[in-house]
């Protein structure tokens, strides 16, 4: 019996040892797989810039607001002062005409002030909307990656040995 007794002891010893190194190997993978999932920092910036761009639009906004309204500002007032210099000339520099003039001239250049200002409005929501579908494809294809990952997780798990192989295999090497 000391024969048989020893090897049924060996075979026991193996299994709790392979049970052993089953569950750290299943840790590993259960790690692994965690770290996976964290985002990188890279992944985080851009996610982040994504989310910002969906609800602000274009962060330089104010600086091409800035860009197509100086002309005009300057159309304005280059206009306003040749209307001026006319009317001076002319000897009309405060009548009713001279006024009416320079209210022409300041409402063309609001009206076009108004129009680039529709345009940027437009511009910058359809940056926020593009902004909203890159943040979503982003969204989609990190959810397909982990998906992916825990797939190959669960398929891991599943290859490794259990106790009860480990203790079988010792058993039918008797």
């Amino acid at each position: 019996m000391g024969f048989f007794g020893g090897l049924i002891g060996k075979a026991v010893l193996g299994g709790i040892l392979g049970g052993r190194q089953r569950r750290r190997q299943k840790a590993n993978i259960s790690n692994q797989f965690n770290l996976a999932r964290e985002e990188t920092p890279a992944e985080k910036e851009y996610r982040l810039k994504l989310e910002k761009e969906s609800k602000f639009g274009d962060e330089d906004i104010s600086q091409k607001r800035q860009e197509l309204y100086n002309p005009i500002f300057s159309y304005g007032q280059s206009a306003k002062a040749d209307a001026t210099g006319v009317a001076v000339r002319q000897g009309l520099e405060n009548s009713i005409i001279a006024s009416e003039i320079k209210n022409k001239i300041d409402a063309k250049t609001y009206q076009m002030i108004s129009e680039q200002a529709d345009k940027i409005m437009k511009y910058n929501e359809q940056y926020k909307k593009n902004a909203e579908n890159k943040l979503m494809d982003y969204k989609i294809k990190r959810d397909a990656r982990l998906r992916d990952l825990a797939v190959g997780e669960a398929q891991a798990m599943s290859q490794l040995p259990s106790s009860t192989d480990t203790l079988l295999s010792m058993g039918g090497s008797l």
